[in-house]
């Protein structure tokens, strides 16, 4: 098994889920209900790894805490745009 194929295995997995504010204004479009905003509180779950594992409100300027990496901007991507950039980020040098 080759150190790449090793690596892949190894990283952890990620699952975002988003829990919008019910005084929240129904978005104009669909495409815009797919996209994190402020004020969304998003819970990230990292098998094995229970320190990363957070559930954290979106501020206004768009952005959450999270460990290792800090202030992270969230608003705009979608679950599957901050998994992947979850996923790089911790991957280059934490996990």
């Amino acid at each position: 098994m080759g150190i790449n194929t090793l690596r892949w295995l190894l990283l952890p997995v990620f699952i975002v889920m988003i829990s919008f504010d019910a005084a929240a204004v129904e978005p104009s479009s669909s495409h815009d209900a797919d996209r994190i905003g402020p004020n969304d509180v998003i819970r990230i779950l990292v098998f094995g790894e229970e320190e990363l594992t957070v559930e954290r409100r979106v501020d206004g300027d768009g952005k959450i805490d999270y460990p290792f990496l800090g202030a992270i901007l969230g608003e705009g991507k979608t679950i599957e745009e901050l998994q992947q950039y979850l996923t790089t980020r911790l991957a280059a040098g934490y996990l």
